[in-house]
């Protein structure tokens, strides 16, 4: 699909999706038509030069971006249906989303219940301690000094920030991995004891991982069926106007 024009039948794009949704197999019943839908506008309307130049990288963006961009977000999305009350929950730092540090804390992979607590009494900020788990938000390399070279090094990385919250790659090049940890452990300190709960629940749970991570795979499956169908249907078209038929 190269010489496949995404970003002229972004409208189509999305109608499709979602009527592609309403006939599913039951497996992907999971799938959340609307957050797909806002995703696959949020990322066509993003996934340019001036995007990434905002976060100081020299990565220009590629049809892969496009897709990137849709998972990192459909992921993010999902862990806010699974903590609603985590969009509204403050920041760790000024313009930096606990909603973001907390998905992108769960991105790679869970983290042990016991290890979770240690951190968050112990308060002991280096990536040998209790509280290297932390450091999974710190993973940025866009500080100027070590940029990526290409897109396909950036792509190897699998970074969540640049595509969701651009903001929060400038803040992280701005701060110390300390000044990262302590944010993170006061604001998780100033949430209620049943949010604090549901918070160390989510990422110390395998199972809620592999249940988001699924649904999105599946949305991405569901993404990819949709450009499918346009392709074919945009052939045919062709076809029909060149033959007559």
């Amino acid at each position: 699909m190269k010489g496949f024009n995404f970003k002229s039948v972004l409208v189509t794009l999305t109608f499709s999706v979602i009527a592609l949704l309403s006939f599913q197999a039951p497996s992907q019943a999971q799938v959340n038509k609307k957050l797909l839908s806002d995703v696959i506008k949020s990322c066509h309307r993003d996934m340019n030069d001036e995007y990434f130049k905002k976060m100081g990288t020299r990565i220009y963006p590629s049809s892969q971006t496009d897709w990137i961009c849709i998972y990192r977000r459909y992921y993010y999305g999902s862990v806010i249906e699974q903590l609603p009350w985590l969009s509204s929950s403050g920041e760790i730092l000024p313009n930096y989303l606990a909603s973001v540090a907390v998905a992108n804390i769960s991105f790679p992979s869970q983290v042990s219940e016991n290890t979770i607590i240690e951190c968050l009494t112990k308060k002991t900020f280096s990536r040998g301690s209790e509280c290297s788990w932390i450091w999974r938000m710190n993973d940025i390399r866009f500080d100027g000094h070590t940029q990526y070279k290409n897109y396909s090094e950036f792509y190897l990385a699998q970074e969540f920030l640049p595509y969701v919250c651009p903001k929060c790659v400038v803040i992280h090049d701005d701060s110390s991995e300390s000044e990262l940890g302590r944010g993170f452990i006061n604001w998780f300190l100033s949430l209620d004891k049943s949010k604090r709960r549901d918070v160390v629940s989510f990422l110390s749970s395998g199972n809620i991982r592999q249940d988001l991570q699924n649904k999105t795979g599946m949305a991405m499956r569901a993404y990819r069926d949709a450009l499918e169908k346009i392709e074919q249907d945009d052939k045919e078209q062709r076809r029909r106007n060149l033959l007559g038929q």
